[in-house]
């Protein structure tokens, strides 16, 4: 009896010693410091960039806003482009060209204004294909091309209102979309580049209302705190940047298209790219699928943007090779058809 109480006495003991070790042990342990997330940095801000920041498409550099690049035949980015302010913003991981999934979300036809009797933005973006004469003469003729929802136009001085979204949008490759007409006519026109041996990359696709409007305002910002007044911030970046309502990009009918190596090396979409050969495929044979080179150059005063080699805009197979073939801009084309309906009436 005696040698249990022993016994019971000194695990007692052993209990209560490991216990104070543990209290011990756990006091004098050192507590690990817990470091907060960095905070997710939206950036909306404009683009600089090329020989300047080139226009409607306020094209600037690739670092922000070019979110992926849509390349070749296949792929997938994420981001969103650059308006064509393609660059700081919107620019970043790469996609692909020509075969992307073509699904992707759908967004409301487009309601806002478009313009000299350009084309009715609330139209579902399914057009015509083959049916439209591009030299119209008689005033049915004329009004089924002007009122082709293809031939929206939208510039500084034709803007879509502020609920406007891009009809039959589908995503491209990543987070690019763009109209599925327009989507499935660029594939095919970046295939056939491949095949002649050229790869190009999509480096803005559609862009929303509220997205421009933050680039725009984002950029006049930057330049107040440059030490300019909100004027002159007003005027600097209006040379580069389309104000909210007046892009193109708005209407999920325009691409910007440029190749790796000029952005890689400019760290945006620079005029330089047309001293290539893929610019001049691309710029010889984008008719024959429904684009027009937008901006092109020594047009500046009639479109309100700069010139950029890498913006395309999707008018559909008549009425891009009749633009092609005349040597004019979407601007002048539309304006003839309505002096022409003017004539009629």
């Amino acid at each position: 009896m005696k040698n249990k109480r022993i016994i019971a006495l000194i695990a007692g003991v052993l209990c209560i010693a490991i216990l104070s070790v543990a209290l011990v042990w756990s006091l004098s342990k050192p507590k690990e410091e817990t470091t907060p997330e960095d905070p997710v940095v939206e950036t909306t801000g404009g683009e600089e960039g090329g020989t300047g920041e080139t226009g409607d498409d306020e094209t600037g550099s690739v670092n922000d806003e070019t979110g992926n690049s849509g390349t070749g035949s296949s792929g997938s980015g994420d981001d969103e482009t650059g308006d064509d302010e393609t660059g700081d913003d919107e620019t970043g991981n790469t996609g692909s060209g020509s075969s992307g999934t073509g699904s992707g979300s759908t967004g409301s036809s487009g309601t806002g204004s478009s313009g000299t009797g350009s084309g009715s933005s609330g139209s579902t973006g399914t057009g015509s294909s083959g049916t439209l004469n591009p030299d119209p003469t008689t005033k049915e003729e004329i009004e089924a091309v002007l009122n082709d929802p293809f031939m929206i136009l939208v510039n500084r001085d034709h803007k879509v209102s502020d609920d406007y979204v891009g009809s039959d949008l589908v995503t491209y490759s990543g987070d690019y979309k763009l109209n599925s007409t327009c989507a499935a006519a660029l594939r095919k026109l970046i295939a056939a580049g491949e095949k002649a041996g050229y790869s190009y990359t999509l480096y803005s696709g559609y862009r929303s209302y509220s997205s421009q409007y933050n680039k725009y305002y984002n950029k006049i910002a930057y330049w107040e705190e440059q030490g300019y007044s909100y004027d002159e911030a007003v005027s600097l970046t209006n040379e580069y940047y389309s104000p909210p309502g007046a892009s193109e990009h708005h209407t999920g009918l325009a691409a910007d298209v440029c190749i790796p190596e000029i952005v890689n090396k400019y760290a945006c979409l620079h005029e330089n790219y047309d001293q290539t050969e893929e610019f001049e495929w691309f710029s010889t044979h984008a008719h024959e699928y429904g684009f027009i080179l937008r901006y092109p150059e020594g047009a500046e005063s009639i479109t309100g943007y700069s010139y950029e080699p890498w913006h395309y805009r999707y008018v559909g197979v008549e009425i891009a090779g009749e633009i092609y073939e005349r040597g004019i801009t979407l601007e002048e084309y539309v304006a003839d058809l309505e002096a022409r309906l003017s004539a009629l009436e």
